[in-house]
């Protein structure tokens, strides 16, 4: 009768082994899955995050890139106005010296 429990003891020693042994890797498997899923979503915040930061940092080009037009188109004007200038400034200079070449005839 020793002898059947000490087999049978064997018996279910061994069993809880192969039990054992059966179940790991379906938890590791699970914990791997978990793993995969779970740095996929840190991924995707991620990529969310940096989507965000580009098109905030795209907004902000944008106004930079439009004060920047509107300063170059008030620059231009302001050189039209100058050359406006030194052109009556030559046509000035042009009648005085007619004027005084006259009057010294």
């Amino acid at each position: 009768m020793a002898g059947i429990l000490l087999s049978t003891r064997k018996v279910a020693e061994q069993e809880k082994l192969i039990v054992r042994s059966t179940r790991e890797p379906g938890y590791s498997q699970l914990d791997d899955d978990f793993g995969t899923e779970k740095s996929s979503l840190i991924e995707e915040d991620s990529s969310r995050a940096s989507q965000e930061q580009l098109s905030e940092q795209i907004t902000i080009d944008e106004g930079l890139i439009y004060e920047r037009e509107e300063r170059i188109r008030e620059i231009e004007g302001d050189i039209l106005d100058i050359n406006e200038i030194f052109r009556d400034l030559a046509t000035m200079v042009y009648e005085q010296g007619e004027t005084i070449g006259n009057s010294n005839y």
